[in-house]
This record gives structure tokens, sequence and C-alpha cells, in this order.
């Protein structure tokens, strides 16, 4: 992959500061598995067991990504997912949904609350691999100010605004 952030010589991310992750599974084994994943792809994980505690995470220490199961107790991935994107401040946070519920309509739903991605359980080590990569390589390049998808997003803004155009999201 050659997204132009530095790799190590296994081809993970080599980052001066390790990018934190938070792992949101209310099942431990789930947990205990992404974090070794999330570890062995460089980046530090911080874990949650339900939505409470993930909140609770993201507010008092955001972290650079969210891995966040759908179905949780106390406040499901459906509900985090729309107060995080609620605040301004964690607006460009990358998140990136999972479940063992994989229809479209679902994920679909996920996508449209803001999700960065939908992941359907079980997946492939080297699927998480990729979303990973790919949401620490985008926020990146937005911290440098080049952000290709909120350019869109703002054409689309202003298009609907002047009602010139509806384009499909």
């Amino acid at each position: 992959m050659n997204d132009g952030l530095p790799r190590d010589g296994a081809g993970r991310m080599a980052q001066a500061r390790q990018a934190r992750v938070l792992i949101v599974d209310d099942h431990e084994t789930n947990r205990l598995l992404l974090q070794e994943h999330v570890a062995m792809n460089g980046c530090t994980p911080i874990l949650a067991s339900d939505g409470v505690e993930a909140l609770h995470e993201i507010h008092a220490s955001p972290p650079d990504m969210v891995i966040l199961d759908l179905m949780l107790p106390r406040l499901d991935g459906d509900a985090v997912l729309r107060r995080v994107r609620a605040n301004p401040a964690f607006d460009r946070m990358p998140i990136v949904m999972i479940s063992a519920l994989s229809d479209n309509a679902r994920a679909n739903r996920c996508m449209e609350l803001g999700a960065s991605d939908f992941i359907p359980k079980p997946f492939p080590a080297n699927a998480l691999d990729d979303r990973i990569n790919q949401c620490l390589a985008s926020a990146s390049r937005e911290e440098q100010g080049a952000d290709p998808f909120r350019a869109r997003e703002f054409a689309r803004e202003i298009v609907s605004a002047l009602g010139l155009l509806h384009l499909a999201t």
C-alpha cells in the first residue's frame, strides 16, 4: 500500500506517536482479540465494554479512531455514533462500525449516521488492517488540511442551499 505514510518493515504504519484506537465491544473475547490486533498494527488500544464507557473515553481523552460494535448494553452503537457526530469536536474522528448484524440496510444506516466504515462480523484480519490504515491515513491528511471528502460535502451543501441541483449522497 503506497499512501505516503511512513511504514515499518512489516508494512505497518510507523508513527512518531502511536495512534490511540478505542475498541468498544461487549464481548470480552472480541475486545481482547481486537486489542491484540490493533496493537500488532502499531496502535495503542483502549477498551470499553458498552456505549456509556465509550462516550466517557471519547470525551475524557479523544482517541484517533474508534472501532464500535453495533449491539451494546446500556447504549447501543447507533446511539453512540449519533452522540459523537452531534459534537463538532468529534465530527472527523474515524469510527468503524462492526456487527454480526450485517444486512445492507443496517450498514447503510450506520453510514448515514456518520460511520467511516462498516465491517460485518466475522471478518478477515486484513479487512481490519485495511480499515485501520485507511482511517488513520485519512485522519492524518485531514490534520494537514487535505480532505477531499469534506470538500465534496461542502460543495454539496452549497449546491443544495442554492437550490440548483439535487445530488445523490
